[in-house]
């Protein structure tokens, strides 16, 4: 049996959306974009 990325998943779908749109806006806005994200999720979290 082999299994896709869709059906282990454990993120429900509607997150899923929510991180993609993310991962998209980050990438429009370059490396330093995401490197921002990656500080401020350090200093927040």
């Amino acid at each position: 049996m082999i299994t896709t990325p869709e059906q282990t998943s454990r993120v429900p779908k509607q997150l899923q959306g929510c991180f993609r749109a993310t991962e998209i806006w980050l990438d429009e806005r370059g490396k330093g974009a995401w490197i921002a994200a990656m500080v401020l999720g350090f200093i927040l979290f």
